[in-house]
């Protein structure tokens, strides 16, 4: 039992001094210049004006980006639109489906089971007497 209780206060110390100098590192973080701010990079200087032609040409690719833009929506349009009237016909065909399926509950359902109406005759059954 000593040996256990020895072997406690060893751990225990142990924990206790890894506490403490993790503590101590964790407070001098700040003193040592841990948090240093982000340096500010200093914002870029104007470029040279354009040309009246490189003006032109930006203009162009502008309205070329536009277009391009413009045509690359009306195709997502397009196949949003397929994938909607896709989903519609399967949901259409599953509920024809299962309106064919009630129905052919229903009849099976409704349809009587035969006692006494087929061809053969009936009697009394078989009488001990």
């Amino acid at each position: 039992m000593t040996k256990h209780r020895e072997l406690a206060s060893l751990v225990s110390n142990k924990i206790w001094r890894t506490v403490v100098v993790a503590g101590a590192m964790l407070a001098t973080a700040p003193a040592c210049g841990g948090n240093k701010p982000a340096p500010v990079a200093p914002a870029p200087a104007d470029p040279a004006p354009k040309s009246v032609e490189a003006q032109a040409d930006d203009g162009k690719k502008a309205a070329d980006e536009q277009a391009a833009a413009a045509a690359k929506t009306a195709e997502d349009a397009r196949l949003l639109a397929e994938q909607e009237a896709d989903k519609a016909a399967k949901d259409a065909a599953a509920a024809k489906e299962a309106a064919d399926k009630k129905a052919a509950d229903d009849a099976a359902a409704a349809k009587k089971r035969p006692r006494g109406g087929g061809d053969r005759p009936t009697g009394r059954g078989f009488i001990l007497s």
